[in-house]
């Protein structure tokens, strides 16, 4: 399937938009929708829930920088792993 962009407006949502408001997202979302519109972007943040980098428990430092004994998990634990699989 092939799709072809004929028309591209670019415009930012501006300063007064406050993207932990779930009701204006959905809102501008439902507006866009009736125009034909498509929009991208950050729409929504739900504050309440833990950020993408705190579930992955993410360390500050580069994880380049890390030593292999905090990047290595032990044997015992890709034994687990594993066993787990199997």
């Amino acid at each position: 399937m092939a799709y072809e962009i004929t028309e591209h407006t670019a415009w930012n949502c501006g300063r007064d938009f406050d993207p932990t408001d779930r009701q204006a997202a959905l809102t501008m979302l439902e507006a866009a929708d009736a125009k034909g519109e498509v929009l991208t972007g950050v729409l929504f943040v739900n504050t309440n829930k833990p950020t993408f980098i705190d579930l992955l428990n993410m360390v500050d430092e580069p994880v380049g920088t890390l030593p292999q004994s905090r990047t290595r998990p032990p044997k015992a634990a890709l034994d687990e792993v594993m066993e787990e699989l199997c």
